[in-house]
């Protein structure tokens, strides 16, 4: 794996995916999971963070 995507803590297929097919999964908002969660409550949306969950881990410190 290259060592950015490594320190970042991003699977190479999901960068791979998300290369090419960005705009399709993201439409309202990008972040770790855990900050679009509290972005969501402070805003008080309710868009969904499937897919930062999925393509974005959580930070290694949790």
């Amino acid at each position: 794996m290259p060592p950015i995507l490594d320190s970042l803590q991003i699977d190479l297929q999901h960068w791979l995916y998300l290369s090419r097919n960005f705009e399709s999964r993201f439409k309202s908002l990008v972040a770790a999971a855990h900050s679009a969660r509290s972005t969501c409550e402070r805003l008080g949306k309710r868009w969904g963070i499937r897919n930062c969950e999925r393509y974005f881990p959580p930070p290694a410190d949790s």
